[in-house]
């Protein structure tokens, strides 16, 4: 765990060994037993029924040799009656011990049980742990928001909407889910398109041609900010988007600053994913949308910056697209290095 100072806001990045049904390398609900065996699927004893199915007692004709016992001769009450004692004696062995095993088996299996519910309440310790010295480096008085990788969120289950969503398939990844939303209810972190985190990532944009996708409400701000820097400002976005507000604001841009907007409308959303655009400039595409993957190529060396860190959208872009620069807040945090060597940490 590493806290790292972002001016007023404290992001503190958790490094967490998780995996579908598993936590730090264990199944979530694997017994100690298992565990120093190595496996996480045990085979069960049989049942007694089953047992009892396998093992019927066989029926022995006079002449036959019984085991152990010398060959038994044909006829005599003193024969019947041995042979009668010898197959009672041999059920009453045979009953006491499915008894004892019925018996032992509901020890280990109860055992077991002990065992998995013990390993989830110490998966549930540990979580706790983790929740107060997070809130001990922060501070109790703060706000807390929660940022996820696709992998973490996919093993706690947590949609874009941070809903957890069920999964009947594996009962060691429901609970691994329930436990961490236990204890870390905290909401999601969802004001990237804000003018304080969109400003953080405009150093990035170096290039003279902008492209923006979409809208926000800090874009009227950061326009006239890199105005000066601008050679063209190309803007593509939703027709409800584009509210009389907005045509104000791109008149009087040209009237201050002397560029033309070049606007485009689409529909909607589905509209911008399948809009083909094509730049033949290298620009710095501004992109304020939640979709997954717009369709648009970018001129080699272009810079797309995605405000929304949409880490699904990075790897579309990166596979489609060569020869770009991608930007992302996710991104930056990733590699964030702290300032100072303190608040020293265990």
């Amino acid at each position: 765990m590493e806290p790292v100072g972002l001016k007023r806001y404290m992001l503190i990045r958790v490094a967490l060994d998780v995996e579908e049904g598993k936590w730090f390398g264990e199944l979530v609900g694997q017994s100690q037993s298992e565990r120093q065996q190595g496996g996480g699927k045990r085979k069960e004893v049989v049942g007694q029924s089953e047992k009892a199915e396998s093992v019927q007692p066989q029926s022995w004709n006079f002449g036959e040799e019984l085991p152990g016992r010398a060959i038994i001769p044909e006829g005599g009450r003193h024969n019947l009656l041995y042979r009668l004692l010898y197959h009672r004696q041999k059920r009453e062995k045979r009953q006491g011990s499915w008894a004892d095993s019925g018996k032992a088996e509901a020890q280990r299996r109860e055992k077991l049980l002990q065992e998995r519910r013990e390993r989830i309440r110490e998966i549930e310790r540990q979580i706790e742990r983790l929740r107060t010295e997070i809130m001990s480096l922060a501070g109790e008085d703060s706000s807390f928001y929660c940022v996820y990788e696709e992998v973490i969120r996919k093993t706690f289950k947590i949609n874009h909407n941070n809903v957890y969503y069920k999964d009947a398939g594996d009962r060691n990844q429901e609970v691994l889910s329930v436990l961490w939303r236990n204890r870390f209810d905290w909401k999601e972190f969802d004001t990237y398109d804000s003018l304080f985190w969109a400003g953080l990532l405009m150093s990035e944009a170096v290039l003279p041609h902008f492209v923006i996708l979409g809208t926000a409400s800090c874009i009227p701000e950061l326009a006239e900010e890199y105005a000066c820097r601008m050679k063209s400002l190309k803007w593509i976005l939703r027709e409800a988007d584009y509210t009389e507000e907005m045509q104000d604001f791109v008149e009087d841009f040209y009237t201050e600053y002397g560029l033309a907007v070049s606007l485009q409308t689409v529909p909607d959303g589905a509209e911008l994913r399948r809009l083909r655009l094509t730049f033949e400039l290298p620009s710095n595409i501004l992109d304020f949308t939640r979709e997954t993957g717009p369709n648009v190529t970018p001129a080699e060396g272009s810079i797309w910056i995605d405000m929304w860190s949409r880490e699904e959208k990075r790897r579309r872009i990166l596979g489609r697209c060569r020869g770009i620069t991608y930007v992302s807040l996710k991104e930056k945090w990733k590699y964030a290095q702290r300032r100072c060597n303190s608040p020293g940490l265990p």
